[in-house]
């Protein structure tokens, strides 16, 4: 029997950037103007079956679990959120395109991480950095208080992946599960766990060897 792979995902990032939204969808719920506050952690278990994913330049089909933890992002439940760090394997970091601050404050988040692997010493995660609200921006570019290339940039100096713009009130569903697939794919290539030896190679990507990726985590 092909085993299953399991890893486990976070939402971080400031209140009211979207993150209980993103995570609502991908439950399959529609969005809600007015979502409460998450306190504490909520978790929920995303299942692909038969996704393909490259590892060491060939491609295998796979099926993964991913328990996705959505976490609260007021300044008083801050201190609760290192302990979910640990046996993470991918951290999104969620910000709002038309509010200045949650984007500045991302860099609080990344050193509230980088604090937290160093006392692990473990250099296990990978990290995507993911800008929400893009709707209201483009209803009204002067709501926009962040650009895409900045973010970008940011992105490159800390080693993290961006995953892009996007609207958790105007995407699809499948919209917003192709963002999180995406990301466990490159999850997959980064820490290659649990291969099944017997498992069929579906393709043959490349015969050179595959240069390390420069968005993988912070060590």
């Amino acid at each position: 029997m092909e085993k299953i792979i399991n890893y486990k995902f976070i939402l971080l990032g400031d209140s009211s950037v979207g993150k209980t939204s993103i995570f609502q969808r991908l439950q399959g719920h529609k969005f809600r103007e007015n979502t409460l506050p998450t306190v504490g952690i909520d978790n929920y278990m995303i299942k692909y079956n038969k996704l393909k994913v490259e590892y060491r330049d060939e491609e295998y089909i796979k099926d993964f679990n991913i328990s996705l933890y959505d976490t609260a992002g007021q300044e008083r439940y801050k201190a609760f959120t290192p302990s979910y760090y640990r046996g993470a394997d991918g951290i999104i970091l969620i910000y709002d395109i038309t509010d200045r601050t949650s984007y500045e404050h991302t860099g609080i988040w990344l050193q509230n991480i980088r604090d937290f692997i160093s006392n692990l010493k473990y250099s296990g995660y990978t990290i995507m950095l993911l800008g929400n609200k893009l709707d209201i921006a483009e209803d009204d570019s002067n709501k926009r208080k962040v650009n895409k290339e900045e973010a970008e940039n940011l992105c490159k100096k800390n080693g993290i992946y961006f995953g892009g713009e996007f609207s958790a009130k105007k995407f699809s569903n499948e919209q917003i599960q192709k963002i999180i697939e995406d990301f466990l794919k490159i999850t997959f290539s980064k820490l290659g766990i649990s291969i099944n030896k017997k498992q069929k190679v579906i393709k043959k990507v490349s015969s050179y060897k595959k240069k390390k990726s420069k968005f993988s985590c912070f060590y």
